[in-house]
């Protein structure tokens, strides 16, 4: 926006949240719904989604989409953004709780940390830490981008876009481009607001592979971190 020079007026700005509940109504019944992220349009009159975005761990395509389905047809949102980690094997806990005092669950949990934030530990393999796998190979993960079809006859239609982060372990984020879903200003903020067809049309550039997959890194040993500290039984 500062690039194209876009001046919104006092009553407008584009905004983000994170999981903030909605009270959905598509003519038939009443629900509520809650995304991990939100980018809106707010105005004096109210808040308009633009981009919603669902995260999923180990959670199946169909249900993402329909989740998809329902801010794009039950909401107007524009875009939703679908970010999938798929682990090799699901998670199972150890058989018998490991009993440790405060301060050696902390310290334990300093190992994990930094054994797994080396430089040395590469990609996106298996967390071990004393035998046991707290979160596994994350054997694929992938933005998907779902917009309405405006093409089709079918009222129900999407169109999907697919970009690989992650294979068998790797990361493939560097093949992923900064246009992720080829998304227009005008996608979310309106045309009479911007002022010209100029800045509707630019394209939104906002993907970085490496503090993206940085984030993304921190997230799964937290999510290793976490296995861990509910599988001990702490003891005085």
């Amino acid at each position: 926006m500062r690039r194209e020079d876009v001046r919104l007026s006092p009553d407008q700005s584009l905004r983000i949240s994170s999981s903030p509940t909605e009270v959905i109504k598509n003519g038939h019944s009443n629900y509520e719904m809650q995304p991990d992220g939100v980018v809106y349009f707010k105005t004096r009159a109210g808040e308009e989604y633009k981009v919603v975005v669902e995260v999923g761990v180990s959670q199946t395509y169909d249900s993402l989409l329909q989740k998809a389905r329902k801010w794009i047809f039950d909401t107007k949102c524009k875009i939703v953004l679908l970010l999938a980690f798929y682990e090799k094997e699901r998670y199972s806990a150890p058989l018998k709780h490991i009993s440790l005092t405060s301060r050696q669950m902390d310290d334990q949990v300093v190992q994990m940390n930094l054994q797994w934030s080396s430089p040395n530990f590469c990609g996106f393999g298996a967390l071990e830490f004393k035998g046991h796998t707290w979160l596994d190979e994350t054997s694929q993960a992938f933005i998907e981008v779902v917009r309405k079809d405006p093409d089709s006859n079918d009222t129900n239609a999407v169109l999907t876009k697919k970009y690989v982060l992650t294979e068998e372990g790797r990361d493939r984020s560097s093949d992923v481009p900064q246009a992720v879903g080829d998304m227009r200003l005008a996608e979310l903020i309106p045309r009479e607001s911007l002022g010209s067809d100029t800045a509707a049309d630019v394209v939104i550039d906002f993907f970085d592979s490496d503090d993206f997959m940085s984030i993304v890194r921190d997230a799964v040993i937290s999510t290793a971190v976490n296995r861990f500290k509910k599988a001990v039984k702490v003891i005085v």
